[in-house]
C-alpha cells in the first residue's frame, strides 16, 4: 500500500500481522530445538515491526 499510496493504513497493520506469525514461527521453531530457523523468524519479526512502528510513529 506505501508503495502506490492506496490505503496506507493497511501497512501496519499487515505489519502487525505478518509479525503475529513470525511470533508464532518462532515459538514454534524454539520449541523444536531449531536455532537457525528459530533466529531467522526474529529477524523478519524485528524488521517488521520497526516497518509497523515506522509508518504509525515516525512516518503515519
Amino acid at each position: 500500500p506505501g508503495l502506490v499510496h492506496v490505503a496506507l493504513q493497511l501497512t501496519p497493520l499487515a505489519a502487525f500481522g505478518l509479525g503475529l506469525i513470525q511470533l508464532l514461527a518462532f515459538l514454534f521453531h524454539r520449541s523444536r530445538h531449531e536455532p537457525r530457523n528459530a533466529s531467522a523468524n526474529l529477524l523478519l519479526l524485528a524488521a517488521l515491526v520497526f516497518v509497523a512502528i515506522g509508518r504509525l510513529v515516525v512516518s503515519p
